[in-house]
């Protein structure tokens, strides 16, 4: 960044492009705050430099929002992302993938403010742009399915989310196979969904699916992860192995339907981050 800087002056877009990725550093070393006041000067180059409707300013206002999100700053990153949806709107067909993109972020920056109204009203406009793009049987689609099942279940709609949970996994499925990182989410959304409607035996099965996904998937073999003695793979191992142990102590011990699942919930959100 600061040769470019040098070379460029500090008004160039190429710099901004700059700050943008040390931004993306930042935020992964935990430097949210300090990544976002690197994206709010980018954002000041783009402007000065390209014009305040131009899509890289659309570009980097939807990375501020993610910021914001990370900082619980919910109202700023909605304002944020209805300012990139309109300058994405008049840049590119109102059905470009682009506007989905930010339609989604949009309703998803909704739905973690609580507007799950909104939220679905905004899932509901990405998907159907993203089913036209891509068609009904791509992953992308089973991902705005997803989206709009996540609001629908927070309006308590559980059987029409758990519809969409379950057509997501029949394309997810189809496009990808079984044992896909993205079937663990959705099996993990399904999981969240039963043990909110009360269905808690379906809701372990649900976890136990999900944990088994990401377990095959990036670990492998237990004993061909133990016989490779990596600390970094065996940590995620132990991490994925605590995630299934917690669900099933939970089946076992819990004194409660709500605290068991709460818990289940809890062991595939640390299966996932592992």
């Amino acid at each position: 960044v600061e040769i470019r800087e040098a070379v460029l002056g500090p008004t160039h877009p190429d710099l901004a492009n700059g700050l943008r990725n040390l931004a993306a550093l930042l935020a992964l070393s935990g430097r949210v705050q300090d990544g976002r006041a690197l994206l709010a000067r980018a954002q000041e180059i783009y402007e000065a430099a390209l014009g305040t409707e131009h899509p890289a300013v659309a570009g980097v206002l939807s990375a501020l929002a993610d910021f914001d999100r990370r900082l619980r700053q919910g109202s700023l990153a909605v304002a944020s992302l209805r300012t990139a949806l309109d300058i994405r709107m008049k840049a590119f067909d109102a059905r470009h993938p682009e506007v989905a993109l930010t339609l989604a972020d949009l309703g998803g920056a909704y739905l973690a403010e609580g507007n799950a109204d909104m939220a679905l009203e905004q899932f509901r406009s990405a998907h159907a742009i993203i089913a036209a793009s891509f068609g009904p049987g791509h992953r992308y689609t089973a991902q705005a399915l997803n989206n709009m099942a996540g609001a629908e279940s927070a309006l308590g709609q559980h059987d029409a989310a758990e519809r969409r949970y379950r057509e997501a996994l029949a394309i997810q499925r189809e496009a990808l196979g079984e044992e896909h990182p993205d079937l663990a989410t959705t099996w993990g959304n399904l999981a969240s969904l039963l043990r909110d409607a009360g269905r808690a035996g379906e809701a372990l099965e649900a976890a136990r699916t999900a944990a088994t996904i990401l377990e095959r998937r990036f670990l492998g073999p237990a004993s061909t992860v133990l016989e490779g003695q990596d600390s970094e793979r065996l940590s995620r191992r132990d991490s994925f192995l605590f995630a299934v142990d917690l669900a099933l102590e939970a089946a076992a011990g819990a004194a409660s339907a709500g605290e068991r699942e709460l818990l289940i919930a809890e062991a595939l959100h640390a299966a996932q981050l592992a």
